[in-house]
């Protein structure tokens, strides 16, 4: 169903008109929807932490709500 192909790829595959229907892709009600906080506002909420490194680390907070740990250069 990628963008940018026209038709089916495989004997499988449906095509996307047939594919894009049913309840999965019906419902219109946004209220239903889980409610994920912007980016934004969650990096409003950590307050800065001043470093004398050139490289710090990330993992979010750790546990299962952090994220894989990722190295940030601030040169």
């Amino acid at each position: 169903q990628a963008p940018n192909f026209e038709g089916v790829w495989s004997d499988t595959q449906s095509p996307r008109t047939v594919a894009m229907n049913g309840p999965r892709f019906e419902q219109t009600d946004f209220s239903t929807q889980p409610f994920a906080p912007a980016a934004i506002d969650l990096i409003a909420k950590t307050p800065v932490t001043f470093v004398e490194e050139r490289v710090v680390a990330c993992d979010g907070g750790g546990g299962a709500l952090g994220h894989p740990k990722v190295y940030i250069n601030l040169d």
